[in-house]
């Protein structure tokens, strides 16, 4: 009798850990980026002047008001050479923000910046779901979200 004790407390042991390993992987995957089967561009436009600040893409482009950079997700906001906007000023962290796509819907995330960064007026504290004509503002700098 003992030994089928044991042996059903061994069997609830392993559902239990089994149960709880497909909890943590069900909850670490809702992070993990898929690839959309069609590759999404996002369209974020300058609309606002910069003043003496250079916008640039990697290439050396430089951007005006009024222009916009159609890419694909992940677009890196920041002021070193490997994002896909490079914004020249102090105010700007390295890596200051990201927009990106889970195929459902576009995201900006502020990446631990210094400054933060100001979505529609209000200060962006967690990843946040990006509209069209939505306002991003980072060191002063105005963009404009399409999709």
């Amino acid at each position: 009798m003992l030994q089928i004790i044991l042996f059903l407390g061994r069997l609830l042991f392993l559902a239990l850990a089994f149960y709880f390993l497909y909890f943590i992987v069900k909850k670490t995957s809702l992070w993990v980026n898929t690839p959309c089967e069609t590759q999404q561009n996002g369209k974020l436009y300058l609309s606002a002047n910069p003043g003496e600040t250079e916008i640039v893409t990697p290439d050396g482009r430089s951007i005006a008001v009024g222009e916009f950079l159609e890419m694909p997700s992940p677009i890196r906001i920041g002021r070193q050479e490997n994002n896909e906007v490079i914004i020249k000023d102090s105010f700007v962290s390295a890596q200051h923000a990201i927009i990106e796509s889970d195929c459902a819907a576009w995201w900006l995330r502020d990446l631990n910046s210094k400054n933060g960064i100001l979505h529609n007026g209000q200060p962006v504290k967690d990843r946040v779901r990006l509209e069209p004509n939505d306002r991003l503002e980072i060191a002063g700098i105005e963009f404009s979200w399409r999709r």
